[in-house]
């Protein structure tokens, strides 16, 4: 009878666990993986190819989400979102500022091969969810005002 009482107890805290990962909580991340995944340094060449594959195939982004986007900008600049320089609402953050945002679309091919299959920038409000005054998810970004996404570059013709 204890070791039924025993398994009863373990098949409840597994399906608590199963249900908090299916939850928003597992799409948290922390402030380190949002760099990874969503922030260029302000010396990134945007405007070659390979320069895009390399740093995809770098930091395991290729082919990561259906369209991912990158923010290039400083770290301290995308910090102050969370800082102040956002507007609140519900549990996100727009930012004030306008950044430039890239859309890339990849995939992976065969390994290690990465197709940049689409790439566009333009400049963007961005909205992120907070968490200890620094950005941990990045929600998506607001239609930009006056100008048309560009492609990031040319593609070579074969």
């Amino acid at each position: 009878n204890e070791e039924n009482k025993h398994s009863r107890h373990t098949d409840s805290l597994l399906s608590l666990l199963f249900i908090l990962a299916l939850s928003d909580g597992a799409d948290c991340q922390n402030f380190k993986e949002f760099k990874r995944r969503h922030i260029l340094s302000t010396t990134f060449k945007t405007k070659n190819e390979a320069d895009w594959v390399k740093y995809l195939l770098g930091n395991e982004l290729c082919g990561r989400t259906k369209m991912q986007s990158f923010i290039k900008s400083s770290e301290a600049k995308i910090e102050q979102i969370c800082n102040g320089s956002g507007s609140v609402s519900g549990s996100y953050t727009k930012s004030t500022d306008v950044f430039e945002v890239y859309l890339v679309k990849s995939s992976e091919g065969i390994h290690p091969k990465c197709i940049i299959n689409n790439c566009s920038s333009g400049k963007y409000n961005v909205i992120v969810k907070c968490e200890n005054n620094l950005p941990v998810h990045y929600e998506r970004q607001d239609i930009e005002q006056n100008t048309r996404p560009q492609p990031c570059f040319q593609r070579a013709l074969f």
